[in-house]
């Protein structure tokens, strides 16, 4: 087999001791990454072959430089190759999260850096050596990051990022602080229009993102927040089709990626009718949804972790009658019988003959 994935760490296994005896650079510039000339052996008892969902028994990993170059069972061993012996361990490729944000608080933005920094770290000691960040909730720190760990100056996983989003997630309404009347826009993000819709796409490409993230779900209206009183989600659309379309089509022109925080209603079939590239939650989708996401060959992003750990909130708020899990279940089972790839979660079984996971 022939793998060209880089390593930073691209094997999910026990860290050996043998590699605290490989040379290091000298810090500065480029520190993390490995010289080209190096070459790495690792000897494992059992590897997860991706490709064709097998367990092979006692394989070598062979690595030049950054990069995994061969894997087998009796590759040749190129002479002064540093050997790396993991006995009976388990090891697989690394694994890829589609939604993150390794932003989590900090309240200086020298404190929200270094979080990100050592969150990153932690999803990369996890086993993620791809992670795509959803939101810097504010300033583009994380192109930075990105470009820092890709530059060998920090450790971290492959980064793809948006910076920041161009338009707010509205989860609630906030109180004005401020005497002022209607002299600027909210979060100074001016989407209102497909033509300032094109712009803010442009002025984010400035900043080096690789996606552009928008909001077409907001979750409150008025005094109701999330939930209406038969226990139905608010969904209050926020972008019109328009604008969507518009920042869909900018970027793809400017040769970019899309991603849409939506969960159902006009909100969402307005991301993925536009085309956006990663749909992300789309707890309410429908059997049109599903047609929609078949017809244009769209992923399907369905976020699991921080539904589960907002189930009990959701339930109390229903009286047990609903919740963002529950909905989102239905939504992957109206899904699953479809061949829609699914991205970034292994919560559903992958034996499905016409099931994705990517």
């Amino acid at each position: 087999m022939q793998f060209q994935a880089k390593v930073a760490v691209a094997l999910v296994a026990i860290i050996s001791p043998s590699l605290a005896s490989l040379p290091l650079q000298a810090q500065g510039v480029g520190h993390y990454l490995p010289p080209r000339d190096r070459v790495v052996a690792i000897r494992v008892g059992h590897l997860f072959d991706s490709r064709s969902g097998n367990l092979l028994d006692n394989q070598v990993v062979l690595v030049r430089g950054e990069r995994i170059a061969e894997v087998g069972p009796a590759l040749q061993i190129p002479a002064g190759a540093t050997v790396i012996d993991l006995g009976v361990a388990t090891v697989l490729p690394g694994l890829i999260d589609a939604h993150v944000h390794v932003n989590t608080g900090g309240v200086t933005l020298a404190q929200r850096a270094l979080r990100a920094l050592a969150n990153a770290q932690i999803d990369l000691a996890a086993g993620f050596t791809t992670v795509l960040d959803m939101d810097s909730r504010g300033t583009f720190y994380t192109v930075d990051l990105r470009d820092a760990i890709n530059a060998g100056n920090v450790q971290g996983p492959r980064m793809q990022v948006v910076g920041q989003s161009i338009n707010p997630r509205a989860t609630n309404y906030y109180p004005d602080t401020s005497e002022r009347f209607y002299e600027g826009f909210t979060e100074n993000k001016n989407v209102n229009g497909p033509w300032l819709a094109r712009a803010a796409v442009r002025e984010a490409k400035l900043h080096g993102v690789d996606y552009i993230k928008i909001y077409t779900t907001q979750d409150f209206a008025g005094t109701m927040h999330m939930w209406r009183p038969d226990a139905t989600l608010v969904d209050s659309p926020s972008l019109t089709f328009e604008e969507v379309q518009a920042i869909v089509d900018e970027a793809h022109r400017l040769g970019l990626k899309v991603a849409c925080h939506a969960y159902g209603g006009e909100g969402m079939h307005s991301c993925i009718n536009a085309g956006v590239d990663a749909p992300n939650h789309l707890m309410g989708l429908d059997d049109d949804g599903v047609k929609t996401l078949l017809a244009k060959k769209l992923p399907y992003v369905p976020t699991v972790d921080d539904l589960i750990a907002l189930e009990k909130g959701d339930l109390a708020a229903t009286n047990g009658r609903n919740s963002r899990l529950k909905m989102l279940e239905q939504a992957v089972r109206r899904a699953v019988n479809v061949p829609i790839v699914f991205v970034g979660w292994s919560l559903i079984s992958a034996t499905q003959p016409s099931l994705q996971v990517a």
